[in-house]
């Protein structure tokens, strides 16, 4: 973390005297003129100032940055941290100096086990997750199964039947729980969905890849939604898709798959308007892969 550093008018005055010398300590800095100490404040703001009667001077913290007045110079070299020269004084700040350690969490996986109600006529599953790849397969008999990956809090997965449709509900926060020097070690989410019975998904990712194999499902309608990663979704090849596209930053092979748009609404090709399935994706800043 770069460091603001201040030269005082009082120390400028000082300046021309010779025998300067610094010390640099964890929490301040400090400068002998004359055998006197003169205190040089320090803040953990970015950048670096320096103030001299009629000259204020400015580097934003960018790497390789130099500034020269006359009789100061400043250097703000990224790795080498924050130099300020001025004749007869050097103050060298070293990057990283009060940066706090790297922590690592490590999350979890919580089980997914749990069989279709004979009672099922339809199959819901909404689920979200905050950080880690997802994959979503057709696979298994007449039971969802598989893991969730997590950060710090073990998610309570909740299964209900009314009117037939049976939902299996996911829930975590979708905002990011990263904070600064803390790394994140989520293992990857499964789920493997074994039902003929008509099936919707509702998914949310904040940052991993997601890879949806829905070839042999029954798919009735889709919902997903990605801020930050790579999604592929394989579709049912004879399936009539009515498909919706939020997309900010990146790129898809929508017309390239074929898909026809019209105003806001991509269609597959041979589209007829009967057993329709809706899909509406959203990939704020990756990749978009439809396979039919």
């Amino acid at each position: 973390m770069n460091r603001t550093v201040l030269v005082t008018a009082a120390l400028l005055a000082l300046l021309p005297l010779a025998g300067c010398s610094v010390r640099v300590h964890d929490d301040d800095v400090k400068v002998a003129v004359g055998g006197e100490m003169i205190q040089v404040n320090t803040s953990d703001e970015d950048g670096v100032d320096v103030k001299v009667p009629g000259v204020s001077v400015s580097a934003g913290g960018k790497s390789g940055v130099d500034v020269k007045v006359p009789g100061v110079s400043v250097s703000a070299g990224g790795n080498d941290g924050v130099e300020v020269k001025v004749p007869g004084v050097s103050v060298n700040v070293p990057a990283g100096g009060n940066r706090s350690p790297l922590t690592v969490i490590a999350g979890g996986t919580v089980p997914v086990d749990f069989a279709v109600p004979a009672e099922a006529k339809q199959v819901n599953v909404d689920l979200t997750l905050p950080i880690g790849g997802l994959t979503v397969v057709r696979g298994g008999t007449d039971a969802v199964t598989g893991q969730i990956g997590y950060a710090r809090t073990t998610p309570i997965i909740t299964t209900g039947l009314s009117g037939g449709e049976w939902t299996v509900t996911i829930p975590q926060e979708s905002k990011s729980v990263g904070k600064d020097n803390t790394r994140l070690e989520i293992p990857d989410s499964v789920l493997n969905i074994g039902t003929d019975l008509p099936t919707s998904l509702e998914l949310t990712v904040n940052l991993g890849d997601v890879d949806l194999d829905l070839q042999r499902m029954n798919l009735t309608s889709l919902k997903a939604s990605l801020q930050m990663g790579d999604m592929t979704v394989q579709l049912p090849g004879d399936a009539n898709v009515r498909l919706t596209l939020k997309q900010a930053m990146g790129t898809n092979n929508l017309t390239a798959a074929g898909f026809v748009k019209h105003g806001d609404v991509w269609v597959s090709p041979g589209f007829k308007n009967e057993n329709v399935v809706e899909v509406g994706l959203q990939v704020n800043m990756g990749s978009l892969t439809v396979v039919r």
